[in-house]
């Protein structure tokens, strides 16, 4: 009846997720995202297009390019802050890994709470905390001191 409705591609792609089949996973978030407009969904679709590249693909710059949209949309969301700085840190950018976990905890602090995401205080102040303070061990090996950080 709606031949160009991108539901079908969206659940076909969150099955593929689910069940831990990537390639066909993002084979259909691909279809999907050509497809769809700006939306909640073309948001967290992206985001796990990024997780997938960065965590089972090990392609971070590409992880990179998705979680970039997602920012653009959502710049409050720490998750999409520690993805970039996991992404930068895989790819040995430990400065700019360390800036965006500061981004997201100050901004992940400043979400408002009835936004149609969950809010966890590890996600914008734990975890972003703990790999700021690893970004800062590298960074100070790799100037030879601490005091360079």
């Amino acid at each position: 009846a709606s031949p160009h409705a991108t539901d079908v591609e969206y659940y076909r792609a969150c099955t593929f997720l689910a069940a831990g089949r990537y390639d066909q996973f993002l084979t259909h978030a691909s279809n999907f995202l050509f497809r769809a407009g700006v939306s909640t969904a073309s948001v967290l679709t992206n985001y796990y297009v990024a997780m997938v590249k960065m965590h089972v693909k090990k392609r971070p710059a590409e992880a990179v390019q998705h979680v970039s949209f997602c920012l653009a949309e959502q710049p409050t969301l720490a998750e999409f802050w520690c993805l970039l700085g996991d992404a930068f840190a895989r790819l040995g950018q430990w400065h700019r890994a360390s800036g965006f976990y500061d981004n997201a905890m100050v901004l992940g602090s400043r979400r408002r709470h009835d936004d149609q995401f969950p809010i966890e205080i590890a996600k914008y102040k734990e975890y972003p905390e703990k790999m700021l303070g690893r970004c800062r061990e590298v960074i100070a090996k790799m100037h030879g001191s601490e005091e360079n950080v």
